[in-house]
């Protein structure tokens, strides 16, 4: 099927890269993720104060784990692809940089 697609020429590669406005992710979140929106608001409230370590443990141990994928991108109506040729190179973190 994969071959399929990519012989039809009608399909793009979804390289991970989004663009995007603050408010428009956030309202997307509210929309489509609201208990992921509502654990960062929560988060949000303790950054910078003492027990922000404490806040931050507790947000990965309640945050759903859902790529932005699945969770947005494939529900939102305002969504548009921009086909793009450059070149790409994951170095995969800073310590392999």
């Amino acid at each position: 099927m994969a071959q399929g697609f990519v012989e039809s020429g009608r399909f793009l590669w979804n390289s991970g890269m989004f663009i995007w406005q603050t408010s428009t992710i956030i309202d997307a979140f509210k929309s489509y993720l609201p208990t992921i929106y509502q654990q960062v608001e929560m988060l949000q409230n303790k950054t910078g104060r003492d027990k922000q370590q404490e806040a931050i443990n507790n947000f990965y141990e309640n945050c759903p784990s859902i790529s932005v994928d699945y969770g947005i991108m494939e529900k939102a109506g305002n969504v548009y692809v921009i086909p793009g040729r450059f070149g790409w190179n994951d170095v995969g973190g800073w310590k392999a940089y």
